[in-house]
């Protein structure tokens, strides 16, 4: 089949997917503004890309590696009976996940949502009040932040004394579209975080030293500071 006819062919069988996509961006970023208010330009421009991220990626099923990180944390903190904040967690599987372990009380935010159980909200301006949560998961959200060190001032925020931050990041890959900001390492990571997050009771480096052959993660549990 000639190479044109086939990118056709193809445009063709997705064109209603990428019609309900660009509806549901549409409408939801009218919700979006009644949801955070407004903003300068460049961080309304910021929201809208990573809202379309979010749109694409809604019924993303539960990854082996999300299901694998919250086992790790499972093993190193306990979770059940406990508040659970997903930060950036686009559909309800992580939240599932985390109530197949026993938590009482999970939910998430994310600049979309189809669920009563994930908040619109912005992650730079969380709408809860101080010391809510026990834990405080995100995973491979930070990166997307347009101002990472006011994102981990936020979610510290929230999270009451002696909680738990468990974060997973991608690393080594090249920063564009909705994919802001490369870590490097943990130390890289671990610069962002206020000085009431400095213990490390776990983490997982998988980092590559030839720059942007292989993505690579870093995975870490804090914990907060009485």
């Amino acid at each position: 089949m000639p190479q044109k006819l086939f990118h056709t062919l193809r445009n063709l069988v997705f064109l209603p997917r990428n019609i309900m996509n660009f509806v549901l961006q549409r409408s939801h970023s009218k919700t979006l503004k009644k949801s955070i208010g407004e903003h300068p330009e460049p961080y309304q421009d910021y929201l809208y890309t990573q809202l379309k991220r979010s749109v694409v990626k809604r019924n993303s099923p539960i990854q082996d590696r999300t299901k694998i990180f919250i086992d790790k944390i499972s093993k190193v903190v306990p979770v059940a009976d406990k508040s659970i904040l997903c930060v950036g967690c686009r559909n309800i599987q992580e939240i599932e996940y985390f109530r197949s372990k026993g938590a009482y009380r999970v939910i998430g935010i994310d600049l979309f949502s189809e669920n009563p159980d994930i908040y619109i909200m912005d992650m730079h301006e969380l709408k809860f009040q101080d010391n809510l949560f026990d834990i405080v998961y995100s995973s491979h959200s930070l990166e997307h932040a347009y101002n990472p060190g006011l994102v981990t001032k936020e979610i510290t925020r929230v999270l009451k004394p002696n909680g738990i931050i468990a974060i997973e990041v991608p690393v080594n890959f090249e920063p564009r579209g909705a994919d802001l900001v490369d870590f490097i390492n943990l130390t890289g990571l671990m610069k962002y975080f206020p000085r009431e997050i400095s213990k490390l009771l776990w983490y997982e480096e998988n980092v590559f030293t030839e720059k942007y052959k292989r993505t690579g993660y870093i995975r870490a549990i804090l914990k907060k500071n009485l």
